[in-house]
């Protein structure tokens, strides 16, 4: 391994400039499989899931995988080969054939970065992991290279850098079956993480959703269960359903005003940037490309809250149940929960219903009334979804 003052890699400080360098990259590796993923250093925390999906750990100091079971460490039987997730202090090397994306990310927002430069793969330093992500991950074409931009600083680590900067915090490699490498700073070390790209989303949706299924915990005494309001629901033909977004309101915040409308039913739901976080939008629509689980949408409506729910059934068709407490036509003002919308529809028209919906009312916002925080929000969540662009493409085919 080459120390950090002999390794001839460039330091990318802001987002602007680690995305100048990303972009070109673009046309190299997409839709390149990645044959292989090697460290030069050594794996300081190790976590991931073996063959029976037992959470199991790996730390420096010890020669064995374990899983953690009651405080009584025993022994895994097989080595953990997916939801990998590594902590370093050395370059990595992504390979992609004959090109090699290395990378030394130890510093919140100013990775090491270089393309061939470490030539010495026979290194006896050099380690090959790939068998930790080789369920998901190795041998998986490359769909998208992504940077999560901010303008806030880590307050533990980056307390020098200002708000507002063009910063970032994570590089993320999206492949084609919807999994994704997430490489980020850790304090002084860099994680390498393997996640399903919707998944955060989709645990977060399902968490607030299981709250109000079977459980009167958080409602009022006579308020029914959303598994009570379901059972005496009767889904309707939805073939005719139609999404829009109405964006009147824009005047420099990213705010979207959604109105389903089934043959003259109308719901709504007002889904504010401020308190709710814009891109998961987009990982509810790529869990219902790329997932056969059930799929959920929570959004805070300051004061009101929208539960989407999606069913998936046989013959490409959904049943989709819109939950709100919302009095759907006085503003923000809230009353029992009750069922706003329940239809069955085919899968494909309800995703381009909304993609369309998601697509078209950004493009009217006046970006020169933006605040500095919207506009990095406007930014990140314009660069749309390739998995549900490309799911859209091939069902057209």
């Amino acid at each position: 391994m080459k120390k950090d003052d002999e390794w001839q890699a460039k330091y990318f400080y802001t987002s602007t400039e680690l995305n100048n360098f990303i972009e070109p990259l673009k046309s190299k590796l997409l839709g390149k499989s990645i044959d292989k993923i090697m460290i030069t250093g050594h794996i300081y925390t190790s976590c991931g899931y073996d063959d029976k999906e037992n959470y199991c750990v790996k730390y420096s100091c010890d020669e064995k995988w374990v899983i953690e079971d009651n405080n009584v460490e025993k022994q895994i039987q097989s080595l953990p080969t997916h939801k990998v997730s590594l902590s370093l202090d050395d370059p990595l090397i992504l390979c992609f054939g004959n090109i090699h994306f290395e990378i030394n990310y130890c510093e919140f927002s100013n990775a090491q970065i270089g393309i061939n430069t470490l030539n010495s793969m026979s290194n006896a330093d050099w380690q090959d992991v790939s068998d930790y992500f080789v369920k998901n991950i190795i041998g998986k074409k490359l769909l998208d290279i992504k940077i999560n931009q901010t303008c806030i600083p880590n307050k533990y680590t980056s307390h020098y850098r200002k708000n507002g900067e063009k910063m970032y915090d994570e590089i993320v490699f999206v492949f084609e079956n919807g999994y994704q490498l997430e490489i980020s700073s850790d304090i002084d070390y860099m994680s390498l993480a393997e996640r399903i790209i919707w998944q955060e989303q989709q645990d977060l949706a399902q968490r607030d959703w299981d709250c109000y299924y079977d459980s009167k915990q958080y409602l009022d005494d006579n308020e029914k269960t959303f598994k009570e309001l379901i059972a005496e629901s009767i889904p309707i033909n939805g073939n005719n359903m139609r999404i829009t977004a109405n964006d009147e309101y824009s005047t420099g915040f990213l705010d979207y005003y959604f109105e389903i409308n089934n043959n003259g039913i109308i719901s709504k739901c007002y889904y504010g940037f401020a308190i709710n976080n814009m891109n998961f939008l987009w990982n509810f629509v790529e869990a219902m490309v790329m997932s056969k689980n059930d799929c959920y949408l929570c959004c805070e409506e300051e004061g009101p809250e929208t539960y989407f729910y999606i069913q998936n059934l046989d013959d490409d068709k959904i049943r989709f149940i819109h939950i709100s407490n919302r009095i759907q036509d006085e503003g923000l003002v809230t009353e029992d929960y009750k069922v706003r919308q329940d239809f069955i529809t085919s899968k494909y028209n309800f995703i381009k219903q909304f993609y369309t919906c998601l697509i078209q009312p950004i493009r009217h916002f006046n970006k020169t009334n933006m605040s500095k925080v919207c506009l990095d929000e406007y930014n990140e969540f314009y660069k749309n979804s390739i998995i549900v662009k490309k799911y859209l493409e091939l069902y057209n085919c």
